[in-house]
């Protein structure tokens, strides 16, 4: 697919935005097993950039799709932890606006940051 061929060009960050965007549909649709694989691996590289909106999508998308309680209390913090660092980083009416999206607020209903 795509991501794959992303991955073969050396296109890193598309390839992780690839696989976040293609988790989150998982998510919703409830595929959590495959959400949760391929958010784990964008999270990987979300985290080595410090990408504080692409870690705060990742972290519903792990928290919606996880199972066990402890799993989702632990993504929820670090969705809220991410969601910190963003409002420092855009600012308030920025971040503010963009919780407004419908794609951030169905994923936010498995957990809201």
């Amino acid at each position: 697919g795509v991501v794959e061929e992303f991955e073969k060009a050396g296109m890193a960050a598309a390839a992780a935005q690839g696989k976040l965007s293609i988790a989150e549909a998982l998510a919703l649709i409830g595929r959590r097993e495959d959400a949760r694989v391929l958010a784990r691996d964008a999270l990987s590289y979300f985290e080595s950039e410090r990408n504080w909106e692409a870690l705060l999508r990742a972290h519903l998308v792990m928290a919606r799709a996880s199972e066990m309680p402890s799993d989702v209390a632990a993504h929820q913090a670090s969705a809220q932890s991410a969601l910190a660092q963003l409002r420092m980083a855009w600012g308030m009416p920025t971040v503010d606006s963009y919780l407004t999206r419908p794609d951030l607020r169905r994923l936010s209903s498995g957990g809201k940051p």
